[in-house]
């Protein structure tokens, strides 16, 4: 898929993605996996976490992925993360991914470093209004690859605080 927001970001550099790591951020993708799921003790955490729709602690939680394109150009992520379900868009804004949930929306730079994928937040919005950083959760994310498919870490934290880490393998199905 030529049109993919993230060959449009990284240009030739997709290109020196792993094989298993450029899959996983092309559209039509269906990919199954686990993850592990840990939550931070902040008193706060339950309520950004129901916020954010992010996925309970647990181990092993079995993971469904499909990635599809939109007719507007955007790619739809929907995630199973054991009870957790997350549908994102993302689309290439200039040389950033923009991630939307709803109201909320992400924007990352994109690294690709030694066949691997890091995401790297750069801003947060609610509403369409930007966030200050000193309230807004941020988040990171790598894909990484693996002899079978491809190793996933997100971090959520809120002013040094660990609300959600998710880590797990994935592979195309």
């Amino acid at each position: 898929m030529k049109d993919s927001p993230y060959r449009a970001i990284l240009g030739s550099a997709f290109e020196s993605l792993h094989p298993h790591v450029q899959r996983a951020h092309l559209a039509p993708l269906s990919a199954h996996g686990t993850m592990t799921v840990d939550r931070g003790t902040h008193p706060l955490t339950p309520l950004l976490a129901q916020l954010l729709k992010l996925p309970g602690a647990g181990a092993g939680q079995p993971v469904e992925l499909s990635v599809h394109a939109a007719k507007s150009g955007d790619l739809v992520w929907t995630r199973q993360i054991g009870f957790a379900r997350l549908e994102t868009r993302q689309i290439s804004r200039g040389r950033r991914l923009v991630e939307t949930n709803g109201v909320g929306s992400v924007a990352f730079d994109l690294i690709a470093e030694d066949g691997s994928l890091r995401y790297r937040q750069v801003s947060m919005r609610c509403a369409g209004l930007p966030l200050p950083g000193a309230v807004a959760p941020r988040v990171e994310a790598s894909v990484s690859p693996t002899d079978s498919g491809w190793e996933v870490t997100v971090i959520v934290t809120w002013r040094g605080h660990l609300m959600c880490r998710y880590t797990g393998s994935m592979r195309q199905t």
